[in-house]
């Protein structure tokens, strides 16, 4: 299973949702994220 991980977003939903789909595109099976999801 590929694993993708994410950190860093600080709020910004589109590219919160292009990093997901891009993820999902890849064939990843999780998603972690490593944290600074908001501010």
């Amino acid at each position: 299973m590929l694993i993708a991980f994410i950190s860093d977003i600080h709020g910004n939903l589109p590219a919160l949702k292009a990093a997901v789909a891009d993820a999902k595109g890849r064939g990843a099976g999780r998603i972690v994220c490593c944290g600074d999801m908001t501010g």
